[in-house]
């Protein structure tokens, strides 16, 4: 993963209407990860399509990029194009949190060494955890069940190589 100096610049743009999207436009080339939704991404690239969102990211300069589609799942960039990765979710009571609980597992495992289809499962897992339940964090696993999921998904990328 790539950032300006040592840094790793993640973008999560959490577009709002507010907000000048002409304003991120100068900010992608910094960016080593950018994470959105495709709602966001029709109106950052007038795209919505995995692989078109890639590309349009990758010319504006992005260095990584995980494209989330709420109940469709999720895609990654792989060696071969956008790689698919289904929504973990099994019962919606509440999204609030979704989006969050994806980031941060997608970050804890990319930061721990995992690729990101992998990083993408884990993404995926928490943030199917967290619309089972009402809140943004309750769904969440305790500490010592977050560090499993993370061992399974470095584990996962280990057997992946071999």
């Amino acid at each position: 993963m790539r950032g300006g100096g040592d840094a790793l610049v993640v973008l999560d743009p959490n577009l709002r209407p507010a907000l000048p999207v002409d304003a991120l436009a100068p900010l992608l080339p910094r960016v080593g990860l950018l994470v959105l939704g495709q709602d966001e991404s029709r109106v950052l690239f007038g795209e919505s399509d995995p692989a078109r969102v890639f590309a349009a990211a990758r010319a504006a300069g992005v260095g990584e990029v995980v494209l989330k589609g709420g109940p469709e799942g999720a895609w990654y960039a792989g060696d071969s194009g956008p790689e698919h990765v289904p929504s973990a979710a099994r019962e919606v009571r509440d999204p609030v949190g979704a989006g969050d609980a994806f980031l941060g597992g997608y970050l804890a495992a990319r930061l721990s060494g995992a690729a990101p289809g992998a990083a993408t499962r884990l993404g995926a897992e928490l943030a199917g955890r967290v619309i089972a339940t009402p809140g943004d964090t309750s769904g969440l696993p305790a500490p010592d069940v977050a560090r499993a999921l993370l061992r399974d998904a470095l584990a996962e990328e280990g057997a992946a190589r071999r």
